[in-house]
């Protein structure tokens, strides 16, 4: 049983893999009491020239950062109060993990609440943040900062425990054993991936998405390993197949009733 989260959240530079986070909260919250226990944020400078391109969307200057602590400095502080932390969850943890150092964490398990946990009333697995806490009744002033989003994620964990939700069996569910598939469908049944939480990923030209591997089964459409190619998963190749064959069926009907004109 799970008794204390870490809620993170951060601020980046933009959505590269190299872009840094500038801003990073931490929440600590009670499962059995539904609460927050305490809150933590600082702003993170990385040189001595900081700037910010994502300020439009964070609304974070760079001049603010040139004021702020160092990285390690911070990342230090956070590991600090994380401490008693089981386990950290972010929404779209995989975007957090990876510009939280790995000291902070030391091991402990992240929970994505956006993509692992089963919300009450969600439309569809993957729903934003803002969505969700719409959905139930809470007021939304500000996003992307970084301790307004684990604010806001910790209200809507009080929300549902207070409409009866199960806040342990809905953790427990997120900590199960995943593994990231495509879809393996035709293109005119997209919208059935869309529908069951699974993303495009144009690189790989696949609707792919992570999820627990006993739910995989569960799907109204069969499911492969998203890395797995031939011999035996649905390639690269195969899948610009499986999205344009029916055009080139389309296209050699008009092509064969031209020549019969």
């Amino acid at each position: 049983m799970l008794r204390r989260l870490a809620l993170l959240d951060t601020e980046t530079t933009g959505t590269a893999d190299e872009d840094p986070a500038i801003e990073v909260a931490v929440v600590l919250f009670d499962v059995p009491c539904a609460a927050i226990v305490a809150s933590w944020s600082s702003l993170i400078r990385h040189g001595d020239d900081p700037q910010n391109p994502a300020e439009p969307v964070n609304g974070i200057p760079a001049e603010l950062l040139r004021e702020a602590p160092p990285a390690g400095e911070v990342w230090a502080a956070a590991r600090a109060f994380a401490a008693s932390a089981e386990a950290f969850v972010a929404h779209g943890a995989a975007f957090d993990r990876a510009r939280v150092p790995g000291e902070v964490w030391e091991g402990r398990p992240w929970i994505c609440s956006m993509d692992h946990l089963d919300w009450p009333g969600q439309l569809r697995p993957g729903e934003s943040l803002v969505s969700l806490a719409l959905r139930h009744g809470l007021g939304v002033a500000t996003a992307h900062r970084a301790m307004a989003d684990c604010e806001l994620l910790a209200r809507l964990f009080a929300r549902v425990a207070e409409g009866g939700a199960d806040l342990q069996a809905m953790l427990a569910r997120g900590l199960r054993s995943r593994a990231r598939y495509r879809a393996v469908l035709s293109y005119e049944r997209r919208e059935e991936a869309r529908a069951a939480g699974f993303r495009w990923d144009a690189a790989r030209r696949a609707w792919w998405r992570e999820m627990a591997v006993e739910d995989a089964g569960a799907l109204p459409f069969p499911v492969r390993d998203l890395d797995e190619g031939e011999p035996g998963g649905l390639g690269a190749e195969e899948a610009v197949e499986v999205d344009y064959e029916e055009l080139r069926r389309r296209g050699l009907e008009l092509l064969e009733k031209a020549r019969s004109r």
